[in-house]
């Protein structure tokens, strides 16, 4: 087996690939270069390696890599005490579900990542930038009893998303500095980001007063055309609800405007409400359920968006526009 190790020191990857191994050897080369000039060979390859070099053959091609000596590679520290076990396909649509919502203010660094807390029966992921807000809830089975928490960095979590496949299980292993996730042949070490996690429960409306629904669909093939009637200073969206129906507006100083009828339910005559097109579009997409019902309080109050009993999406309006109609 061949074992190829990556890190930046925030993250560390490590990968078993089957080879046919005549003598052992290890050396550390140029990462992003060697993978590469890999992915352009398209014969079987011969690897050769003494301290300094390593040599590929493959094909009429032969190559020799400047390396440096295995001591100057940083040990990658693998926790094999795993607290939880979930299949990699249900933990990778974890991480999408609730990952889109993390913030990239440096000034906030705890939210640049994705909050985690294990109990022995639930695996909750949130994920929230201040203005909007993911959470679910997943039950779990295989469990060590431990209760843990710990947010995984931005970058960790990009690097999880294309790693987890749709087979096989992942094992989570948490100390005080690092996460472990275990998937079939590779292993993944993070950092995480230390500090205390914001209380987010506490942003969430216990009751809310306006309820509306709106097929999922239609209103994304709405949002997908209002689009191109915001603009880069304005990406405001605009629900309304008056007596003649329900409409989704949009408005561009350098395009037009845009005013679509969607069919749907409210339990309120006359409503004004605005979003944010990317926030609203992105939880939208992310939804499974063929209805969407929006529970709120007032057009400047948090909105909930709910699927099922375990996944929550919450969204913040935006102040309306003095030209609003």
């Amino acid at each position: 087996t061949l074992k190829i190790s990556a890190t930046n020191l925030e993250l560390g990857i490590e990968c078993f690939v089957d080879a046919d191994i005549t003598k052992q050897g290890t050396i550390t080369i140029p990462g992003k270069k060697f993978a590469s000039v890999v992915k352009e060979l398209t014969d079987e390859i011969q690897i050769e390696t003494n301290r300094d070099n390593i040599f590929v053959k493959s094909g009429k091609a032969d190559l020799r890599i400047v390396g440096m000596p295995r001591d100057e590679f940083p040990r990658i520290n693998v926790n094999t005490d795993f607290v939880v076990t979930i299949s990699q396909k249900n933990m990778k649509e974890i991480l999408e579900k609730t990952s889109f919502s993390m913030s990239t203010d440096d000034t906030r660094y705890i939210l640049k990542g994705v909050y985690l807390s294990l109990d022995p029966e639930y695996l909750v992921s949130v994920a929230t930038d201040g203005k909007r807000l993911s959470y679910i809830k997943t039950e779990i089975e295989n469990s060590s009893g431990a209760k843990k928490k710990v947010v995984i960095p931005a970058a960790s979590v990009t690097e999880l998303k294309r790693i987890l496949g749709d087979k096989g299980d992942v094992k989570i292993a948490i100390d005080d500095t690092h996460v472990t996730f275990i998937c079939d042949s590779i292993h993944v070490v993070s950092k995480i980001i230390e500090g205390n996690y914001p209380d987010y429960e506490q942003v969430i409306p216990k009751k809310t007063n306006i309820q509306l629904t709106l097929q999922k669909d239609e209103m994304l093939n709405i949002l997908k055309r209002a689009t191109y009637f915001t603009s880069e200073d304005n990406r405001r969206i605009h629900i309304k609800i008056n007596k003649e129906g329900i409409w989704i507006k949009a408005k561009s100083v350098e395009f037009g405007e845009f005013e679509e009828k969607i069919d749907g339910t409210a339990n309120i005559d006359k409503f004004d409400i605005a979003f944010s097109m990317d926030f609203l579009l992105q939880v939208v997409k992310h939804l499974d359920q063929e209805k969407i019902t929006f529970e709120m309080n007032s057009p400047d109050k948090a909105v909930v968006i709910k699927e099922g009993m375990n996944q929550l999406y919450l969204i913040m309006p935006m102040k309306m526009a003095d030209n609003d109609e």
